[in-house]
């Protein structure tokens, strides 16, 4: 078994919150000897320095990338873009931004990328470091190397991270949980004019000392096309957290190979609460906020401290199934499905705890868990959605969320409970990108 990648860390040498770069390797033509190595990297949007102009909140920001051979620069170059966004939307909003740089190098040699990351807005800036290997991709049967995606979608739009009709958001982090439940993958297979027209392939889930966690069911691709590529996903959101592995098996019985390729990844810590997330009075008010109406929201904010503290210690009181009893059980259920949604449901990738403002958050604090869910995170010319299903809740409930843009903010398009959004046409909506689905209130 031939190994083709070993997971190494990014050397970042002075820190930007959600600044983080990686490299994937490919072959270059089928004629030519070079490798190309794909430099993709992610930016905090809410971290960044924003200026208000006329027209909108604006920031530019500035990307050197060096490449060096034996600690020799052999390629420096720079990259400008601007960050624009309508004034009516929160700037401090965390949410990463994507890009890449394609370089192509001589393989069976080891290079560093140097990337240097200016905001110019904020006047901040940090640099990250990164050895990388350009493997020899000759031969009658090789690899790519195993990459990690945090979202594969329908599209067919043409942008740098779409292929074939697909979207593959890279994880420069190689960080999952939160609202990453599905850790996507993407790899090429090249092979010479003796091959196989079925290769069978499979991946195994290994923790950080190597112990084999789970292997999947070989699964079998017929194709007669020399070269392809292999893209899906896996189920990761039951791990604790950690380091771990997954290896990507492919055999051809005809060429008599098999080979392996491998990548690391991170389940981190949950995200711990701030100071000012605690025992506070709008801490409080943010656990039962969605239990509120309109009225009593608007009451609520009208009050002065104490009548904050008066307002919420009745809220909790008259919703005490055991008054008699020291503990307030609604209370304690609650609050603990505030803080499961806040990390579950996370949407800026482990950045800050905003997952109980979510559409997923809402629905999960004021309903619980459901008893089922079915997760659809590729399907033909529709970016990934969710199915809810609450049997008992007013006589058998449906939720569906959908990642509308394909770039992890799902969103409630369709409910059949009293009072959500109502929307029996979402299948076909989501399949039509200019036709908008309204957001769900709260």
């Amino acid at each position: 078994m031939t190994l083709l990648f070993v997971f190494t860390a990014s050397v970042i040498i002075a820190g930007f919150a959600g600044f983080a770069m990686d490299i994937n390797t490919y072959r270059g033509s089928a004629e030519s000897s070079d490798g190309i190595a794909d430099i993709v990297w992610s930016v905090n949007r809410g971290n960044l320095g924003f200026k208000k102009t006329a027209d909108n909140w604006r920031d530019s920001l500035l990307f050197v990338i060096q490449i060096e051979d034996n600690g020799e620069a052999i390629q420096t170059d720079t990259i400008w873009r601007i960050v624009e966004m309508p004034l009516g939307e929160m700037v401090s909003s965390s949410f990463l931004l994507f890009d890449k740089y394609p370089v192509t190098l001589p393989s069976n040699r080891s290079y560093t990328a140097r990337l240097i990351f200016l905001d110019i807005g904020a006047a901040d800036s940090s640099t990250i470091s990164n050895s990388f290997w350009i493997p020899d991709f000759s031969g009658d049967f090789k690899l790519s190397e195993l990459v990690l995606l945090s979202e594969l979608s329908q599209d067919e739009s043409d942008g740098p991270f779409t292929q074939g009709g697909m979207k593959m958001l890279p994880n420069p982090a190689r960080i999952y949980g939160g609202n990453f439940h599905t850790l996507y993958y993407y790899f090429e297979i090249y092979r010479g004019e003796k091959h196989s027209d079925m290769v069978t392939f499979w991946w195994e889930l290994r923790s950080s000392d190597d112990r084999l966690l789970q292997r999947a069911v070989p699964g079998q691709i017929e194709t007669k096309t020399r070269d392809f590529y292999i893209a899906n996903g896996l189920d990761v959101s039951i791990l604790p957290p950690g380091k771990y592995f997954i290896d990507l098996t492919v055999q051809d019985t005809v060429i008599g190979k098999e080979l392996s390729a491998r990548n690391g990844f991170i389940m981190p810590e949950p995200v711990p609460l701030t100071a000012s997330e605690t025992g506070n009075i709008e801490q409080e008010y943010n656990y039962y906020y969605y239990f509120l109406s309109t009225s009593d929201r608007d009451l609520y904010e009208n009050l002065t401290d104490d009548g904050k503290r008066e307002f919420t210690t009745r809220f909790w009181e008259k919703n005490d199934p055991t008054p008699d009893t020291p503990e307030n059980e609604f209370r304690a259920k609650i609050i603990e499905r505030w803080h499961t949604a806040n990390i579950v449901f996370n949407e800026s990738a482990g950045l800050e705890p905003n997952g109980w403002n979510t559409d997923k958050g809402r629905i999960y604090i004021k309903f619980g868990k459901p008893d089922n869910i079915e997760r659809n995170p590729i399907s033909m010319g529709i970016n990934p959605y969710e199915i809810w299903d609450y049997y008992a809740l007013s006589g058998s409930s449906t939720f569906v969320f959908a990642d509308i843009r394909g770039i992890n903010e799902w969103r409630l398009v369709h409910s059949d409970y009293p009072g959500e959004i109502y929307e029996p046409n979402w299948k076909e909506k989501l399949m039509d990108p200019h036709n908008a689905i309204p957001a769900a209130g709260n």
